[in-house]
């Protein structure tokens, strides 16, 4: 048997860095408010399945889709605005179960911790026959998010927080308690078992056809804005692109992304050039002519723009990029072998 741990913490936002904070899924990242930004994930690896655990202190967005070979089932906790995902806010008691390869844009809440476990789809109907002695009723695509008792909440969001404890005192140095981790594991996927099985799917009031709807124009919105980034903003072409109303798209952003059209239209073009900027290669790297290629008219107002955004100015992004994966104040990994 093996297990592994990592954590890392960093203290600027890198999108490269943030896009397998769910093991072997790659997601895009996007900052979506201004301010000095800095995480902690840390990851225990164990014979059947893989926990993930991640707190941002500013809301972002993820999007991509889990991997494929692996369920994942994950939730987060938090204390005041919901976490919001596939078009849904999440309650305190809610858990997410996704298909293999399931799709996903996530927007995190500031300064709340979020759990992802992974397992292979036959090892939690192996433990599940060994449970119950039936197997569950699990999603073969896309994502159900499912609301727990608080009671059975509290006992899932314990095992998940044991687990990584787990990992921070007993996986950073040798020797490693294998019969211990194997024993959490254990615990862990039978009250995942005894979650879902208990569980109410739950779809926050509104129809599935409704929340195929939002999720279509916000798409739809996405796209329209990703392909006139260097273009001028226009509310009224953004409406005739989505076959929607002007105040309807407010809305929307407002609810799945916390901004709004503009917003996220200038928040989409820092990144781009953010993303040049870490990416660009040799010394000779013109700050104006990529700020020009987005869209940016205005030097100073596009200086000033980028750094609210992400606390530093372009200058100091360009000339740091050769040093973004020494950003990690730390990473530990250790595995042992031990036959049970």
């Amino acid at each position: 048997m093996s297990v592994g741990y990592q954590s890392i913490e960093i203290d600027s936002f890198d999108p490269s860095i943030y896009s397998e904070v769910v093991a072997d899924a790659h997601f895009e990242q996007r900052l979506l408010k201004g301010g000095r930004f800095s995480a902690q994930l840390r990851r225990v690896s164990l014979p059947r399945s893989r926990l993930d655990c991640g707190r941002y202190s500013l809301p972002c967005l993820g999007r991509g889709a889990m991997p494929d070979g692996w369920m994942n089932v994950g939730f987060t906790l938090r204390d005041g605005e919901p976490a919001w995902v596939n078009g849904l806010h999440l309650h305190a008691d809610d858990i997410q179960v996704y298909a293999e390869g399931a799709p996903i844009e996530y927007r995190c809440v500031p300064d709340a911790t979020w759990f992802a476990l992974q397992v292979r789809r036959e090892e939690l109907q192996i433990q599940s026959l060994a449970v119950n002695g039936s197997e569950l009723s699990l999603p073969e695509h896309g994502m159900q998010n499912c609301r727990l008792s608080p009671a059975a909440a509290a006992r899932i969001h314990g095992c998940y927080g044991r687990l990584i404890q787990f990992g921070d005192k007993n996986l950073r140095s040798l020797p490693v308690d294998l019969h211990l981790a194997s024993l959490l594991e254990e615990q862990l996927l039978t009250e995942v078992v005894l979650a879902i099985r208990a569980s109410v799917l739950h779809k926050d009031g509104r129809t599935e056809r409704a929340v195929e709807r939002r999720l279509a124009i916000l798409n739809a919105g996405e796209n329209y804005l990703s392909h006139h980034l260097a273009a001028s903003f226009s509310m009224r072409e953004l409406a005739a692109a989505t076959r929607t109303s002007e105040r309807s798209l407010e809305y929307l952003f407002h609810d799945a992304y916390g901004v709004s059209p503009r917003n996220w239209f200038l928040i989409a073009r820092l990144h781009r050039v953010r993303q040049d900027l870490l990416t660009a290669v040799g010394d000779r790297v013109s700050i104006r002519a990529l700020a020009d290629r987005w869209g940016f008219g205005h030097g100073g107002r596009f200086a000033a723009a980028y750094e609210r955004l992400f606390e530093e100015s372009p200058r100091e992004t360009l000339s740091d990029r050769r040093y973004t994966q020494w950003r990690r104040a730390r990473s530990h990994e250790v595995s042992g072998c031990h036959s049970l």
